[in-house]
């Protein structure tokens, strides 16, 4: 199975546009960030919400997570033709970015764990993509320490955005 075929089937999709996809077109692309920031956020509250000490705030004085998680990313997005496609991606990144933030001895038995929670017609190729990407994560993003807690892919009609809810630095 490709990689095009392995992102498109984690997805779920196939070659038809599902209504929400076209009627999403029809709003600004102002409106469709914010209403999946909001989700997002709502989201995050939600999981979050018997925790003490959680912040939800953009932070200025630091490098917004969502773009630097387009830059890990970069190399593969060829193989995302749909905004389906990008989700999963970025669900595969997510699992190899956050595996190279655990204590070395824990990380092998993390990434065996994602991937068996994958379908079974995908591990084969995920078992070779996510070291692929835990080792760019290490060579190119090392600096970034901030884990990733949830995030969402939002339908542009000319591309999309992500948003994303990290960890902030150290912690």
């Amino acid at each position: 199975m490709s990689k095009i075929d392995t992102l498109e089937a984690v997805a779920g999709i196939n070659a038809k546009e599902n209504s929400m996809a076209r009627r999403s077109r029809k709003k600004s692309k102002k409106q469709r960030i914010e209403e999946s920031e909001a989700r997002l956020k709502k989201r995050a509250k939600k999981l979050f919400e018997n925790e003490s000490g959680v912040i939800m705030r953009n932070n200025a004085s630091q490098e917004k997570m969502s773009e630097v998680i387009l830059k890990f990313i970069e190399p593969y997005r060829r193989y995302a033709g749909s905004t389906n496609a990008v989700n999963s991606l970025v669900a595969l990144a997510l699992v190899a970015w956050n595996t190279t933030l655990l204590p070395p001895e824990k990380r092998q038995e993390s990434l065996e764990e994602s991937i068996l929670i994958m379908p079974e017609e995908m591990r084969d190729m995920c078992r070779d993509l996510l070291p692929e990407m835990m080792k760019r994560k290490q060579r190119y993003f090392s600096q970034y320490d901030r884990m990733v807690l949830d995030f969402e892919v939002a339908d542009m009609g000319d591309g999309f955005h992500l948003s994303v809810v990290s960890t902030l630095d150290g912690e």
